[in-house]
């Protein structure tokens, strides 16, 4: 399955064969997904400060895990929330808990939010996490997310998304309205179609969904 390229829609069928057929919790599948994308982070880069921005859904979810793992591995990590928390995925909040626990530094980007301030904060040196927007994303970018993608673009830090650029659509590659421009992408267990014709870089990286997962799910 080397050169399969996905759909979102397809992506959603092996992960429900994973978590509802073959029994492993979805918050496994994210803990996996942060052990990966840490390591790379860890063998890649020779940085201490984090920032970290997280939508409510589950892309945002592994994001804040990221998140987690690197403070409690002595990292300076910064972490800005985008949309409601409140109406976040199960996994999501579960991982919020657990930073709030930890004493986090967190700061929700709301319609209040000073954009002057991020602007300021990413002026300094560090690695930037995108999480903001997954594969599901199916409208164009506005508002707030639009104002942050917008500011972390015009940053000069490197800017690693998690499984796919925030903005970029799953299906067709295309930007819907704004999209992150990440010096790295870690895309989680399958590539998605948009990289087919994707000119930055990737790489797949693998979260414990086994082979009979993905075929099972695939032809149904």
């Amino acid at each position: 399955m080397k050169d399969l390229f996905i759909s979102p829609k397809e992506m959603g069928k092996v992960d429900r064969d994973a978590i509802e057929v073959v029994g492993i919790p979805s918050i496994v599948l994210m803990e996996n997904a942060k052990s990966a994308i840490v390591q790379w982070i860890i063998e890649n880069l020779q940085e201490d400060n984090f920032y970290v921005f997280a939508g409510p859904g589950n892309n945002g979810g592994d994001a804040l895990a990221v998140g987690r793992e690197l403070l409690i591995q002595g990292k300076n990590v910064r972490i800005f929330l985008l949309g409601k928390p409140d109406k976040g995925s199960s996994d999501y909040k579960i991982n919020l808990e657990i930073l709030k626990n930890l004493k986090a530094d967190l700061t929700l980007i709301d319609e209040q939010y000073d954009f002057n301030n991020l602007s300021y904060e990413l002026a300094n040196k560090g690695v930037i996490i995108d999480g903001i927007f997954g594969t599901g994303l199916e409208r164009e970018v506005k508002g707030n997310f639009a104002k942050t993608i917008g500011i972390i673009n015009s940053s000069n830090n490197f800017v690693l998304s998690i499984d796919i650029p925030s903005g970029l659509s799953g299906d067709t590659g295309k930007e819907m309205g704004i999209c992150i421009n990440a010096a790295m992408t870690l895309t989680l267990q399958l590539p998605k179609k948009c990289f087919m014709d994707y000119s930055g870089r990737y790489k797949v990286v693998k979260i414990g969904i086994s082979e009979i997962s993905i075929e099972r799910a695939l032809n149904q």
